[in-house]
């Protein structure tokens, strides 16, 4: 018996584990791109290294190969969704940056406080914008009505949402861009920027000359250095509709249904109100004084493809101004 395990014992030396580490490796580092086909392959070449120790040469070599399967194949699917996810990054990064390319900048200090700077005249500066979700300008007929120059601070003066349009700032993209999230009021600042509020003026009125800079988009004026140029927006409020209905409905595709599609075509048929109800329905009207007003916050409902936009309530109409 003696004999017979030293010779079993000898057999089993003859195997020369090669692979089992390489492979082990391999299949960690692919498990970095692709971690299912990873854990296999390094489980399959932990497994050869065990076989390889009790001598089963025919289970070595079978587990050597399953690691190599698992491994290629890991790499092969792994490497080009990883490589896609950098080049969509990439893409990104770079609209983002492009946005910035005039010589305006928003920057956040230290301390996280922001500092908005106007046209500052320097090839070196630093460009980082404002971190907003792409917008698209829906154009609608309205008379926005300037209220005069006004101060801001920390907390923002018009503290609703925020977005930096570059050179695409424009009076109309501003008041369209806020009146369609269901505010009352606009501020353009610095010539790129443009924020949205339902109250204005907590730190008081500035003389003309403080609201300087100009849009890019139309050349009117945009505010200044922590200076908000601003609008009273075409947004009405949130009105009840329990008893009373506006007088004329609007058949308007899913597609197509934001706040300025409703408005623009009430406009077009002549009439001076649009409301919007439930984020389906687009009515038109002339009269609301038989409407009772209802808090902003009842007017709850997104459009169907922009849930930011303000697109009524329940039982409540998104109401805006078509300047008929």
């Amino acid at each position: 018996m003696k004999y017979f395990n030293t010779c079993l014992h000898l057999g089993q030396r003859q195997i020369k584990d090669t692979s089992s580490k390489r492979w082990l490796v391999a299949g960690i580092l692919t498990a970095i791109v692709c971690v299912p086909f990873g854990l296999g392959a390094a489980t399959m070449a932990r497994a050869a290294g065990k076989d390889a120790k009790k001598g089963n040469a025919a289970a070595y070599k079978k587990r050597i190969r399953q690691s190599k399967v698992f491994s290629l194949t890991g790499i092969g699917l792994g490497l080009p969704f990883i490589t896609a996810i950098l080049v969509v990054t990439l893409l990104g990064h770079s609209a983002v940056t492009s946005s910035g390319k005039d010589d305006s900048t928003f920057v956040e200090n230290s301390d996280g406080e922001d500092t908005v700077s106007a046209f500052v005249e320097s090839s070196t500066s630093e460009h980082i914008t404002v971190s907003t979700p792409e917008y698209k300008q829906n154009q609608i007929s309205a008379n926005y009505i300037y209220l005069g120059c006004f101060e801001d601070n920390k907390p923002r003066d018009l503290d609703g949402d925020e977005y930096n349009f570059g050179d695409d700032l424009s009076v109309e993209n501003c008041n369209t861009y806020c009146s369609e999230r269901g505010y009352k009021y606009a501020g353009l600042q610095s010539g790129f920027f443009c924020s949205c509020g339902t109250s204005y003026g907590s730190y008081g009125e500035l003389d003309q000359d403080e609201c300087s800079s100009v849009c890019a988009a139309d050349g009117l004026e945009c505010g200044g250095f922590y200076s908000n140029s601003v609008y009273r927006t075409n947004y009405i409020g949130c009105y009840e509709n329990d008893r009373e209905e506006f007088d004329h409905y609007v058949d308007l595709p899913y597609y197509e249904f934001t706040p300025s599609s409703c408005t623009k075509q009430c406009s077009k048929d002549g009439y001076r109100f649009a409301g919007l109800r439930s984020g389906w329905f687009c009515y038109c009207g002339n009269y609301l004084d038989r409407f009772d007003e209802a808090p902003d916050d009842e007017c709850d409902w997104g459009c169907p493809l922009n849930s930011q936009l303000s697109c009524g309530g329940d039982f409540q109409h998104s109401v805006y101004n078509t300047s008929n």
